[in-house]
């Protein structure tokens, strides 16, 4: 966690790939340490995009570059195709679906493809105190909604009662 052991790091990464460029998790490790850096967005991304060249199949890398492109407002379609593409490779994994909902309930034409998305991801694993908080979130935020958000936030506090976030919310 030390700039130090960061470019130790990402050297190595470096020097991994350039013995073997052909190595996806090197590439998408390297995507994700400079992830954390948001002058060095451009770079991730074309670390990500290398990564899903090599390995297109790998739903976890579609996944991290739409959490990338989220960063950039006006590239939020671009990042609602690389969560489908996850999605469409790993449709039981919660967490893509959770990532979609959180995307589509910033557009609000958009909240009942949220709602569903988010539904989705709590079908799919019922103890998970992350899907059923974005959707209580979520649902604080609708119009009549208040009793609704209720219920599903004392669900993510069932769940997830050390996280301190549902609690809050």
């Amino acid at each position: 966690k030390t700039p130090e052991r960061t470019a130790e790091a990402e050297a190595a990464y470096r020097k991994a790939i350039e013995l073997d460029p052909k190595l996806a998790g090197c590439w998408y490790n390297l995507g994700n340490l400079l992830a954390k850096t948001p002058e060095r967005t451009a770079e991730a991304e074309t670390a990500y995009r290398k990564a899903i060249e090599l390995d297109p199949r790998s739903a976890g890398y579609w996944n991290d570059l739409g959490i990338l492109l989220t960063k950039t407002p006006e590239r939020t379609a671009e990042a609602e195709t690389a969560y489908r593409r996850a999605i469409e490779l790993d449709p039981k994994f919660a967490g893509f679906w959770i990532n979609l909902g959180d995307l589509l309930a910033e557009t609000p034409e958009r909240t009942a493809e949220a709602e569903t998305a988010y539904r989705k991801a709590i079908e799919l694993d019922p103890k998970d105190a992350r899907s059923w908080g974005n959707l209580g979130v979520f649902l604080a935020g609708q119009a009549g909604r208040p009793k609704d958000a209720e219920v599903t936030l004392r669900n993510a506090v069932r769940f997830g009662p050390d996280d301190f976030r549902h609690l809050r919310n």
